[in-house]
């Protein structure tokens, strides 16, 4: 592509591999895409979304993508007067950020097999098209017709019901429908999830249900619904997830917002992931209230998706070696059942990822770290846009020392769940490790922002900042908020930590306790710490903690 956007009657394309792929697809298989897109879920609700694409499409299509500049979009599509200043509001920048998602979720759901791609490149208002894969030169052999529903979401259903607008206002109505969409676009991104579309779901707007007419009507585990009230310059945003078997409250959440400091667009751009996250992470309401049901079942008894639970709850929680073993047996029945169930692969790597780190429940002649990354790998073949099996594979490659896979993996699994608590802490953490100080500190503060309530290993980044800077007392305070019993990373920070302090009694308390959860780290902490891909002067300063908390 040229600099300044296509020239006339050309069609921008990325090179995708194969002679048809690169020459990219032409303006009239642009189109046709264009108006798939526009017709679906994801588009056909949201005037707004689809006038956008259906201009800046248009405008690059005819040769004039130069003109896809802030102020253009801003006062012919979005109706900005003609003195609008781009430097007054962020509208256009909201707005393409929200068209990008939308075109993500599109091509991950129901554009999944779409043979021509539509997409916006970030910092660029001029969309990109491409071939999704080479045409074939002579026609396919016939394939078996799949199962219809094979490719379903294996996890609890939900539905988000219409908001409610608590004022005659139209524009607050406006605001409420576009919350219930941000809302279920973002919940569309947990692949463990069975989001109720759209055209189901708004058929309840206005109308005062019972959740559990609605569970046995839609066949939906549990139903979100909400409200919007506006009073003046302030709006409050009220979120609650119920079950449908009794009509159970499970979670609720108010948000207050000032308007006159963030645009509504911004507003409901950020309510609307908060809510997702909060409902839908593995530690989130609906993670935490199926779990409590998994823990009382004995492995034999676990569905496959009950078993990835399990994993979930071993990641959440504090007993790490009983809650470690019963995820990895109902884990490995479960892929030797149904082999084709990505998620469990990746719940597996992730178990075997922890032993070989932690070296918890070892298995005499077993090679975790191997058997981690092979399972990693099977959950990624089986489905690629799994933010889960991105995240087994950016982990397992961490812990075989594969640094570039790492970080290509976690980019992948960032840009497919954003609001993944957990991961984005495990990517805080890694990305700490190898170096990148900031990024892992951001990425740490985001974790916590989306995970109020977390397990105490969402921390550690800070101690280990404080740690490297010198500042030990800080250091202490922040590992010990965020210690697990039983956990070895928790005992060597708080020997390092207390040996570099002087409190030799605590750090020899920790250093005995490391040598009968992992004696592999008394007898080389070097080979620990190079294992976690540390920079080198990074190693020596904690080395120098442990050498200390041995004196």
């Amino acid at each position: 592509m040229s600099k300044g956007g296509p020239r006339q009657g050309t069609v921008t394309a990325f090179e995708t591999g194969g002679p048809d792929a690169a020459r990219g697809p032409d303006e009239t298989a642009v189109r046709a895409q264009l108006a798939k897109i526009l017709g679906s879920e994801h588009f056909s609700g949201s005037r707004r979304m689809s006038r956008f694409l259906d201009f800046v499409v248009g405008q690059s299509l005819a040769g004039s993508a130069d003109r896809l500049k802030e102020y253009t979009l801003a006062v012919e599509v979005f109706e900005r007067p003609a003195d609008f200043d781009p430097k007054d509001s962020n509208i256009v920048r909201v707005e393409a950020g929200r068209l990008r998602r939308r075109l993500d979720s599109y091509y991950l759901n129901e554009g999944a097999g779409d043979p021509v791609r539509i997409e916006l490149p970030k910092g660029a208002y001029a969309p990109c098209f491409r071939r999704s894969k080479p045409e074939p030169a002579e026609p396919a052999a016939p394939r078996a017709t799949p199962e219809p529903l094979a490719d379903l979401p294996r996890g609890p259903a939900i539905a988000v019901l219409p908001f409610d607008s608590m004022s005659d206002k139209p524009g607050d109505e406006l605001f409420a429908d576009g919350m219930t969409e941000e809302i279920l676009n973002d919940l569309s991104r947990f692949t463990d999830l069975f989001v109720m579309a759209r055209h189901s779901t708004f058929q309840f707007k206005g109308r005062f249900v019972d959740v559990r007419d609605v569970g046995r009507d839609l066949g939906v585990d549990y139903v979100l619904e909400g409200s919007i009230r506006r009073a003046g310059d302030r709006v409050r945003v009220t979120a609650q997830l119920l079950e449908t078997r009794f009509g159970a409250h499970v979670f609720s959440e108010t948000y207050d917002r000032n308007m006159s400091s963030q645009d509504l667009i911004d507003i409901q751009d950020e309510i609307a992931d908060h809510v997702s996250a909060a409902v839908a992470r593995p530690f989130g309401a609906i993670g935490r209230d199926r779990a409590r049901a998994v823990r009382r079942k004995a492995p034999d008894d676990l569905d496959a998706y009950e078993s990835v639970l399990l994993f979930h709850a071993y990641w959440m929680g504090s007993d790490i070696h009983d809650a470690h073993l019963r995820a990895r047996e109902s884990l490995e029945r479960t892929v030797a059942r149904q082999p084709d169930y990505a998620s469990a692969w990746a719940a597996l790597a992730l178990i075997y990822a922890e032993e070989g780190r932690l070296h918890v429940n070892s298995r005499e002649g077993a090679d975790p770290v191997a058997e981690a990354y092979a399972a990693a790998r099977r959950a990624v073949e089986l489905e690629p846009v799994s933010s889960l099996a991105q995240q087994a594979l950016m982990t397992a490659a961490f812990v075989r020392g594969d640094v570039e896979e790492f970080r290509a993996a976690a980019e992948r699994a960032l840009h497919l769940n954003p609001n993944h608590a957990d991961m984005v802490a495990d990517v805080g953490i890694y990305a700490y490790l190898t170096g990148e100080w900031e990024r892992g500190l951001a990425l740490a503060r985001k974790a916590i922002a989306l995970a109020p309530v977390h397990p105490g290993w969402f921390r550690i980044v800070f101690a280990l900042d404080h740690y490297r800077k010198g500042r030990f007392e800080d250091a202490l305070i922040e590992a010990r908020k965020g210690a697990i019993p039983d956990y070895s990373p928790s005992l060597v920070l708080l020997a390092m930590i207390n040996g570099r302090l002087g409190r030799i009694e605590d750090a020899r308390r920790a250093m005995e306790a490391l040598a009968k959860l992992h004696p592999g780290f008394v007898e080389g902490p070097r080979r620990y710490f190079e294992a976690l891909n540390m920079p080198a002067d990074f190693v020596g300063q904690c080395l120098e903690g442990i050498r200390q908390a041995e004196a």
